[in-house]
């Protein structure tokens, strides 16, 4: 006997207010994932320009995977809704 069995989760328990503030709450941090990506890749691009002007190869390479890795964590954000939806859609998909 599967005690989940068409269970599904939902904020709608605990009310219109929660459901509103966790929504904002989520929104807020999602926004300040994509400041924090937004800074790295513009701190990145300063480093290596300069480094690239001072002809120092090996800084340009330190802060071109910087500027790397803070373009791959901003695409991750952008496609958070997404990732989410898919791995919903997979669990509801097994699970049913």
């Amino acid at each position: 006997m599967n005690p989940f069995e068409g269970v599904t989760p939902s904020l709608d328990v605990f009310g219109a207010e929660v459901n509103t503030l966790v929504a904002l709450v989520l929104g807020g941090l999602w926004a300040l994932a994509f400041v924090g990506c937004a800074f790295g890749a513009l701190i990145g691009t300063g480093k290596w320009a300069v480094a690239r002007h001072s002809n120092r190869s090996e800084e340009m390479t330190e802060a071109a995977g910087q500027l790397k890795v803070a373009l791959i964590a901003f695409g991750v954000c952008a496609a958070l809704g997404v990732i989410f939806a898919a791995i919903l859609f997979i669990v509801g998909t097994v699970q049913g």
